[in-house]
């Protein structure tokens, strides 16, 4: 089924527009909630908790791509049952590690408690991945979006680990200066 057809039946209220999202892109859901949910009890949470959200969220939103806006949802969602597990001390997962790495970047300018407009921010990275080779802006996007380890990333593209390693540590270099030149890091 087509998502159009699918958004339609979301605003027709129809409830089997759910179980068609479940069948278009459950399977991807699950990836993205298994990449940063360890627990299928969690995973499973994480989804029923997307698939509501959606429902509740369309509409009044009309998304123009509608897998990236589910995906967008279900990696929110598992993020804050990350975040909510860390503080309580009750897990640690492979995104705490991705998250780290991140930090590192913006953490030292003081910019994790600075306000800035997230549609720029957003506009700066998108900008930025367009200009990375198609190798490296897969490799950063499965790092730092669906939280994959190196070695994944390395056995998945073929590629030494050192390799993958080494494209990260250079992204995250090449994406600091990115962010200094737009005056969004200090």
């Amino acid at each position: 089924m087509e998502d159009e057809q699918i958004v339609e039946m979301l605003f027709d209220r129809d409830e089997q527009a759910v179980e068609e999202l479940r069948r278009k892109y459950g399977a991807l859901c699950r990836k993205i909630a298994g990449s940063v949910l360890r627990s299928p009890e969690d995973q499973e949470e994480c989804l029923n908790d997307a698939w509501l959200q959606i429902w509740n969220a369309i509409p009044p939103a009309r998304p123009g791509n509608l897998r990236a806006f589910i995906c967008r949802i279900v990696r929110c969602r598992a993020l804050d049952t990350v975040r909510y597990d860390t503080r309580k001390k009750r897990c640690s997962s492979g995104f705490v590690q991705a998250e780290e790495e991140m930090d590192a970047i913006l953490a030292s300018s003081g910019f994790e408690n600075e306000l800035i407009d997230e549609l720029t921010f957003s506009q700066v990275i998108d900008r930025w991945l367009e200009g990375l080779s198609p190798r490296d802006r897969v490799v950063f996007v499965r790092r730092y979006w669906f939280f994959d380890t190196a070695l994944d990333i390395a056995e998945e593209m073929n590629l030494p680990q050192g390799t993958v390693r080494r494209i990260l540590h250079q992204c995250r270099k090449e994406l600091a200066k990115e962010l200094k030149k737009e005056d969004l890091l200090s």
